[in-house]
């Protein structure tokens, strides 16, 4: 499953985000649009892989 981030609106015109975890973005915006919310943006977040170098530690001058 992914996880998107989205911004809708209520029927009063408030603004909502948050996070919603599917399998692909028409799912998230069926899901946002039965819960009575009007999707406006919806993404995915993508997680970054940090590489990390231990090695480095150990040189000493």
């Amino acid at each position: 499953m992914k996880i998107f981030k989205y911004r809708a609106m209520k029927a009063d015109g408030t603004k909502i985000e948050g996070k919603f975890e599917g399998s692909s973005k028409e799912e998230v915006i069926n899901m946002i649009a039965s819960s009575g919310y009007y999707p406006l943006k919806i993404e995915e977040v993508v997680e970054s892989k940090s590489i990390e170098f231990k090695f480095l530690d150990r040189i000493t001058t």
